[in-house]
This record gives structure tokens, sequence and C-alpha cells, in this order.
């Protein structure tokens, strides 16, 4: 990691003493460019400088520490956090509900129906057979088939 850093430290200062060997690995690598012309380090030095001035003119009056009236804005993301937990809590109370009706209730009711199924008591076959009996029939009253 070391090494790493060196490496990038010294491009760095590589690419600052001499720019061209950025400029050439660059897509438009023949462009005219050159960083440390009068008028590039004028317009740089006037950016520079008005950033400086403002920082401490204008800058000093609202970066300093002060008191404020108004809360952090973390008592937001408090008052999210409470409202998502207990959403969520809600959430699982209500899968339970419907979790506990299903394994409680509708399960056991169905294992019922399925083993009256298989002894016969409630023969879905004959079922079956009725209900196409009656279909048979009512076609042949209707339409007289």
């Amino acid at each position: 990691m070391k090494i790493a850093m060196l490496s990038a430290a010294a491009l760095c200062i590589a690419i600052g003493i001499y720019p061209n060997l950025l400029y050439s690995i660059l897509p438009n690598g023949g462009s005219d460019y050159q960083a440390y012309n009068p008028n590039t380090l004028l317009t740089t030095s006037i950016i520079l400088g008005a950033a400086v001035l403002t920082f401490f003119t204008v800058g000093r009056k609202y970066l300093a520490p002060h008191e404020t009236a108004l809360r952090d804005f973390d008592a937001g993301y408090v008052v999210l956090g409470k409202g998502v937990v207990a959403f969520a809590g809600a959430l699982q109370v209500a899968f339970g509900a419907v979790y506990n009706f299903v394994t409680g209730r509708l399960v056991p009711a169905m294992s019922k129906v399925a083993a009256y199924m298989q002894t016969g008591l409630l023969s879905i076959n004959g079922l079956f057979m009725l209900g196409a009996l009656i279909i048979v029939l009512l076609a042949v009253a209707l339409w007289g088939l």
C-alpha cells in the first residue's frame, strides 16, 4: 500500500512539473494547451484569490461554530426510523395472525376434508358423478337431446 501511495505521489509531482506527460495520453493528446502560460496562471490566481477572500471575510461568519435555533436534520431521521420500526412491527403482527389462522384453523380443516375424501365418507368421485348427471339431465330437459 505504501508503494502505491508513493508512486501516486511521484506521479502527481511529475505531472505537475511536466504536464505534457498527462496531455500525451489524453484522447486529444496533440492539443495546444499550456498549463504555465501567463494567461492561465493569472486566471487561476484570480479564482483562487476570490475563493480565499470569500472564505476569510464572509465564510468566517457562516463557517464558524455557532448556536442555532434549528434542530439537527438527524431528528427527522429518528422520527422516520421510529415510524419504519413501528410499521415493521405491525406488519410482523399481521403476518403472524395470518400464519396462525392458516396453521391453526385452515390446515386442520383441510386435512379433515382430505381424510374424508380418502376414507370415502365424502367421496369426491361421487360428487363429480352427481354433478355430471345434473348437467346431462339439465341439457336433456332444456334442449331435448
